[in-house]
């Protein structure tokens, strides 16, 4: 949960603060009903709905960006399910069963966790597939996944809502360099009016 927290809101603040110009606690609380839909279904997919009316509604990303890059964010690069997770388990495995591992053994690990994120299933308990396969790739005993079955569901409540974030944050930097992100939405100044299907984005 500790790792996750870091990147949900560490990493994404700085990204936010960067790459899109946009305050990270008013965005956190703008996006509050995506992660908390997260944190309880445990699937990203099942999140989306809510993660793009959010993005559209309350944060300001046009929809054409919003419902392209959040779907795209459930099934692609999810950092918590595919990048955190398997390489925890990788790394207490290890030092559990005392397997010998140098550096570059280490750097190759996380290579396999950024491959085996480019198409893992935004549903819950892919993570364990995610983790499996890492360490199948790795040489790695697949006893580490089943010793931590257990706890397994309760580490998917902080991994999706990762997930989640990510995908949000990803789609606002997305808005803001293609000039698609409504900064008074953003504000609270003025309120998502639906467009016309036909007529061209407006950038901002």
């Amino acid at each position: 949960w500790l790792a996750c927290a870091v990147h949900t809101f560490g990493v994404n603040s700085l990204l936010l603060r960067v790459s899109a110009q946009v305050p990270p606690l008013q965005f956190f609380r703008k996006i509050i009903p995506a992660q908390l839909t997260a944190f309880t279904t445990q699937s990203s997919i099942g999140a989306l709905p809510v993660t793009t009316d959010s993005l559209t509604r309350r944060v300001g990303v046009h929809p054409e960006v919003a419902h392209f890059t959040a779907p795209l964010g459930a099934t692609l690069g999810m950092p918590g399910c595919s990048g955190i997770w398997p390489i925890l388990v990788a790394i207490w495995g290890i030092n559990a069963y005392n397997i010998p591992y140098t550096l570059s053994d280490y750097l190759v690990l996380a290579l396999l966790g950024s491959i085996v994120s480019l198409g893992v299933a935004g549903v819950p308990g892919t993570a364990t597939v995610a983790a499996a396969t890492v360490l199948a790739a790795a040489g790695l005993p697949l006893d580490f996944v089943a010793a931590t079955l257990p706890i397994s569901a309760i580490a998917d409540m902080a991994r999706t809502t990762t997930n989640v974030t990510a995908a949000a944050v990803s789609s606002t930097i997305v808005a803001r360099s293609t000039g698609l992100l409504d900064d008074r939405i953003f504000r609270g100044e003025s309120e998502f009016e639906e467009a016309d299907p036909t007529e061209e984005p407006t950038r901002r």
